[in-house]
């Protein structure tokens, strides 16, 4: 009474598609100017993935964020991080492989205070 799915092999069946959407979010107190390899935001990055949006923070003053991948020396976004927030739409750069590695540069900081970094992405 089972049917034929029963008896029939799982590598039969073909594994369905599933796209996850998830963050990475960072808070740094006192950021100072950082050249690249800057903060590292994931020292090896688990499984391929597609950069979706950077959003930067600060509770007081300015600076400029830069979201990279070390590993292949190439910008993702900028943004200036600011009391009103800020995001990065011009993405580029946007395909993360494995073990690859992601930082942000910090530069032209004025004063900059608690900055809040969130880089959403699908995997």
């Amino acid at each position: 009474g089972l049917g034929t799915a029963a008896a029939t092999a799982a590598s039969a069946y073909a594994t369905a598609a599933h796209t996850h959407t998830d963050s990475y979010a960072m808070f740094i107190t006192a950021p100072a100017d950082k050249a690249s390899p800057g903060y590292v935001v994931d020292a090896r990055v688990a499984s391929a993935r597609t950069i979706t949006n950077f959003y930067v923070k600060t509770e007081s003053g300015s600076c400029v964020a830069t979201l990279r991948n070390i590993t292949d020396n190439v910008e993702i976004a900028s943004a200036t991080a600011n009391t009103s927030g800020a995001s990065d739409a011009s993405l580029i750069n946007t395909g993360v492989t494995a073990n690859e590695r992601l930082g942000v540069v910090i530069s032209s900081n004025s004063s900059g205070v608690d900055l809040q970094i969130v880089v959403e992405y699908t995997a």
